[in-house]
């Protein structure tokens, strides 16, 4: 739903949502309809019926992490960054094991260059998740996106030991050695990209 709404004109988008409007009076307590109508309001730039709609399916359904992570990432999004980190602890609380709100809160905290607090977050979810070789990734490069690097490059190294997304991790491995100066490193690491995909 998210994906195919994300590609309509603004016309289609308030053509789904007065669908969702009249499915909601018929199913008035059914979250994902508030949900779906948070995502289409935020789609259309209403922030405080994005906001409503996403409290609502939260109240709706307390089992469900989805409209948590929704409605953090709107409150973070339109400038209400406080708030939204409270939500999202809270949520963690209650939602330890979801991968999207760990990898939510480890983005934020970067964004809002709380370095310190961001690294405990990273490892903590690293922790909890193991096993878990994309999120693993994904929590790679959001550290080097932030200049993290040594937390970026501990991560790519212990997915290349798996031999995980081995090309894109010497790319990335190269471009941190490039932006540090490092320029010898950055070429032994594109020499490792062999022929193929991402060559």
């Amino acid at each position: 739903f998210n994906q195919v709404t994300a590609k309509l004109n603004d016309s289609e988008r308030m053509e789904v949502l007065r669908k969702l409007e009249k499915l909601a009076e018929k199913y008035p307590k059914n979250s994902q309809l508030w949900l779906s109508r948070s995502h289409i309001y935020a789609l259309l730039d209403q922030r405080q019926s994005a906001l409503d709609a996403s409290a609502k399916a939260i109240r709706l359904d307390k089992n469900d992490v989805r409209p948590v992570v929704m409605h953090s990432e709107l409150r973070f999004n339109y400038n209400d960054q406080k708030s939204a980190l409270k939500k999202m602890e809270r949520g963690l609380k209650r939602f330890p094991n979801s991968k999207q709100l760990n990898l939510l809160y480890a983005q934020s905290l970067l964004k809002l260059s709380k370095t310190k607090k961001a690294k405990k977050q990273i490892y903590q979810t690293l922790e909890r998740f193991p096993n878990e070789t994309e999120l693993r990734f994904q929590l790679a490069l959001i550290s080097a996106d932030f200049k993290l690097n040594h937390v970026a490059k501990d991560l790519f190294k212990l997915g290349l030991e798996n031999g995980y997304r081995k090309e894109e991790t010497y790319f990335h491995l190269s471009r941190i050695a490039e932006n540090n100066g490092r320029y010898d490193e950055a070429i032994e690491n594109l020499k490792n990209i062999k022929p193929g995909a991402g060559f």
